[in-house]
């Protein structure tokens, strides 16, 4: 099991023994399942695990060979799959309208999606 942090900035969580988990931007790191638990005991922690800035993931799904795989994109991941877009390429091709038809994505979102895209696109040539 693992965990990633989706948000634009570090997250720290504390769990029980004075332990913490520190995230940077994008970072994964192994979790035991107690550790979750405590995690999800916490009332921050509870909170960043709710609202999408840190994601449990199981050990077998791909967090950075996926095709979104940080930021704004790993949290519509499912969403943007679902609507059809199997690579950042073609979230970086697309507008912000075709974007926003998919629910849950409003116009914000929609410009992060393709400023992240376009950035990933970038950074893999």
């Amino acid at each position: 099991m693992q965990i990633t942090n989706t948000a634009k900035s570090p997250r720290r969580v504390h769990i029980n023994g004075g332990v913490s988990i520190s995230l940077l931007v994008g970072e994964t790191k192994p979790i035991t399942a107690e550790q979750l638990e405590q995690v999800r005991a916490k009332k921050v922690g509870a909170y960043w695990l709710k609202m999408g800035d840190m994601k449990v993931l199981d050990s077998d799904e791909a967090v950075a060979d996926g095709p979104f795989s940080s930021g704004a994109l790993l949290k519509a991941a499912d969403k943007l799959t679902e609507a059809g877009y199997e690579s950042a390429e073609q979230v970086a091709e697309a507008t912000i309208e075709e974007l926003t038809e998919i629910s849950g994505i409003g116009e914000p979102t929609a410009v992060k999606l393709i400023a992240e895209a376009k950035d990933a696109v970038e950074a893999a040539q």
